[in-house]
């Protein structure tokens, strides 16, 4: 329980929107897109990266229908991640990859 400033009622602190979910794995999962973003970028492991972004974009589309006011984005933008990142897996980086040559 908190108390208001302004008005000395108490205030039931209301648990966040995604449950009891430890804050360390929504660190690890930025730090994952981040990770991927850059790959993909650089044409590095490309399919790779798409595949675990792919993933990403679908379990955000889950979480978005769960609470929808986590996201910002709309749900269509998470469903077109997901489609150029299917892309990318099937196709690959192609001329663009810095690891053609391994």
């Amino acid at each position: 329980m908190s108390i208001n400033r302004h008005t000395g009622e108490e205030i039931a602190i209301s648990e966040n929107k995604m449950g009891s979910y430890s804050p360390y794995i929504f660190f690890g999962i930025a730090g994952l897109e981040a990770i991927c973003g850059i790959a993909l970028i650089i044409g590095f492991l490309t399919q790779i990266a798409s595949l675990i972004m792919a993933v990403l974009c679908v379990l955000a589309i889950v979480f978005k229908n769960k609470a929808p006011g986590i996201f910002r984005k709309k749900i269509s933008f998470y469903f077109l991640l997901c489609a150029i990142c299917v892309s990318l897996l099937f196709s690959g980086a192609g001329i663009f990859a810095f690891d053609l040559a391994l």
